[in-house]
């Protein structure tokens, strides 16, 4: 438990079998987790049933954490398939999820992986009954609906995603569907309240409640546009999002060499220049223009989220955003500025699948070269 608060600490062999033989005592005691009082509880039946069926096998405490591990990338894993079979995703949208941070988080029993798969789902979907009305099933529809109470019950600046549900009822002018999307629309809001209300406040806050911090930057927009600003234009803020964007793992105490952030980006430039197939711009363009302005929303709501939790009243710039709040955003825009055309050309296809292919291995080869000699190499 040294580990991440001394760079001398390396993690052992010794106490690395001495974790192993820890077993479970059977008696429950309860442990304080701030932050994590906003998310639904669902979202984590993937790390609840491997911890579960661990304990219920008798494994160690070790081994139940790895189980519960593997059944959240098992989970992630078969969301992202669900969402290939539905619509393929762009190559852009697939390569973040290949990036450094990205891996690191699927790996691991967070929800952040899940809630990245679940996020490409709900697009795929969305994407799907906006361009292929033809082709669509009622189905797509209702696991738009499924994927957008899970994400945005625990991920709150998802929340402009709402607004592609009630679009998916334009493009089918079915009564029940808007009565879906009013029941979705009215469980995460009324969630979103209780889970504010009752949540520890974190870091030092805001003197008053939370919800008078709300009605005041709701009241004066502009005063937190400027905050934003100020934020981004503040000395070391903007690269900070960047480095960790692509990832600063650990406890945001491990970054990787320049070069490795240089040559993400150009990898995530290539993926760009050939997720941009020949389209049909009017036919999709206003489910383009509507997940730009979510993308946008979506990272204001980054900021604004922080700012009315994290932040004292006398606060000047945002503190305690980290570049990885931005993936969803990100996976939005890649999305809006691919989807809604159907590539004929098999050499752009080959060259996006080449792309993803080396930055799978790249992003692998440098996460576990860090991790090593983070945690472990003398």
């Amino acid at each position: 438990r040294h580990i991440p608060l001394h760079w001398e600490r390396k993690l052992q062999a010794t106490e690395h079998h001495e974790a192993q033989r820890i077993r479970w005592s059977g008696v429950g005691e309860f442990s304080s987790a701030p932050g994590t009082g906003y998310y639904f509880p669902l979202i984590y039946a993937p790390q609840a049933a491997g911890l579960a069926l661990a304990k219920a096998l008798g494994l160690s405490v070790d081994a139940s954490y790895r189980w519960s591990r593997t059944f959240a990338l098992l989970a992630a894993t078969g969301v992202v398939l669900l969402a290939f079979s539905i619509y393929a995703p762009p190559p852009l949208a697939s390569g973040l999820l290949l990036l450094p941070m990205s891996l690191f988080q699927l790996s691991s029993a967070t929800i952040d992986g899940l809630s990245a798969a679940l996020t490409m789902l709900a697009l795929s979907c969305f994407m799907r009954l906006a361009s292929d009305k033809e082709d669509s099933r009622p189905w797509h529809f209702h696991v738009l609906a499924i994927a957008l109470v899970l994400l945005v019950s625990s991920r709150i600046h998802a929340l402009p995603l709402l607004l592609v549900l009630c679009a998916a009822c334009i493009y089918n002018r079915d009564r029940r569907r808007w009565i879906t999307a009013g029941a979705v629309i009215v469980f995460v809001i009324s969630w979103s309240a209780i889970a504010a209300s009752t949540t520890v406040q974190l870091g030092a806050g805001p003197a008053g409640s939370r919800s008078s911090v709300v009605a005041h930057y709701l009241g004066d927009p502009l005063s937190f546009l400027q905050m934003v600003d100020a934020t981004l234009r503040a000395p070391g803020y903007s690269a900070a999002y960047r480095y960790s964007f692509v990832g600063v793992l650990g406890w945001l105490d491990s970054g990787f060499p320049g070069h490795v952030y240089h040559r993400v980006f150009l990898l995530l430039f290539a993926l760009l220049a050939v997720s941009i197939p020949p389209a049909d711009w009017r036919r999709t363009g206003f489910a383009r223009a509507l997940l730009v302005s979510c993308a946008v929303a979506s990272f204001l709501l980054v900021f604004f989220a922080m700012l009315v939790t994290w932040n004292p009243d006398s606060a000047t710039v945002i503190e305690g955003v980290q570049g990885r709040y931005f993936l969803l955003p990100a996976m939005m825009l890649a999305y809006a500025m691919s989807a809604g055309a159907k590539s004929e050309r098999p050499r752009r296809n080959a060259a996006g699948a080449a792309l993803l292919l080396v930055l799978l291995l790249f992003s692998s080869f440098e996460t576990i070269r860090l991790l090593l000699q983070r945690y472990y190499l003398v």
